[in-house]
């Protein structure tokens, strides 16, 4: 779906509606779903469609336990709305994914954390590949620049690369995930006329955590706008706590 057809904003929060309706399109399915006809082997191996279902949950345990326990009824309310056909699933594949560093160390002693295993994950959009490369790299420049202190000397370039940014996505997540109507009400004021196609090219820019390399222009003032808002919204959360507490040495920068 193309946004200069669609506008910015409803490709960007309604793109699964887009999808549902054109996937009950038989023609539109038949016409793009395929760029070349199925041969034998694509019956075979590959003409089988395999749903992936995520759970989302904050950083209770308990409560994330608890979403687990209730996938079974999920899924069989997936199939009571006709969204999901074939028999129940034999047994789950996969595990937790950290989003936001929250929950995580991402160094200690002579271990260091890159990527998804430092909970590197933007928390408004799932993307992780950019934070994967760029932690890759400060760990490299850590280990190289001196062993004996590579861990807080990454601790503080992740500080200053990203923590900023993930302050304020981890616990904006935090407040909306158990409140989908909000998100929906957030959705629909920022798609309106007018208001979409205004915040759309600083939206872009703070949605995708790429304020420090964007170049002057009205679309970085409003990720400017938008980070010094989240800022100040989510100074007084627990996630925000967490990050201020549990993790003071990656404000620290090693000694020379």
């Amino acid at each position: 779906h193309s946004p200069i057809v669609h506008g910015f904003w409803r490709v960007q929060l309604g793109n699964v509606g887009l999808y549902k309706k054109v996937a009950g399109d038989e023609v539109a399915v038949k016409r793009y779903a395929r760029d070349l006809p199925a041969d034998r082997l694509d019956r075979a191996l590959f003409d089988h469609a395999f749903v992936g279902l995520g759970v989302g949950t904050l950083s209770d345990r308990t409560s994330a336990a608890s979403a687990v326990r209730l996938l079974p009824t999920f899924l069989e309310h997936l199939r009571h709305l006709g969204l999901l056909a074939g028999s129940a699933p034999t047994g789950r594949l996969g595990g937790w994914l950290k989003m936001g560093i929250v929950g995580t160390t991402p160094a200690a002693g002579r271990v260091i954390l890159v990527g998804d295993a430092a909970g590197l994950v933007n928390p408004l959009q799932g993307e992780g590949i950019s934070q994967a490369l760029t932690s890759g790299r400060a760990a490299a420049e850590a280990i190289l620049a001196g062993p004996d202190q590579a861990a807080a000397r990454y601790l503080a370039g992740l500080a200053a690369g990203h923590l900023p940014y993930q302050r304020i996505a981890a616990a904006s997540q935090a407040a909306l995930l158990p409140r989908p109507k909000v998100i929906s009400g957030v959705g629909r004021v920022l798609t309106l006329p007018g208001i979409g196609s205004a915040l759309a090219g600083g939206w872009s820019i703070f949605w995708n955590e790429l304020h420090d390399g964007a170049a002057p222009g009205s679309g970085r003032s409003i990720a400017t706008v938008a980070t010094a808002l989240g800022r100040g919204a989510t100074a007084r959360t627990a996630t925000r706590r967490w990050f201020d507490h549990v993790l003071p040495a990656m404000a620290v920068a090693p000694s020379p």
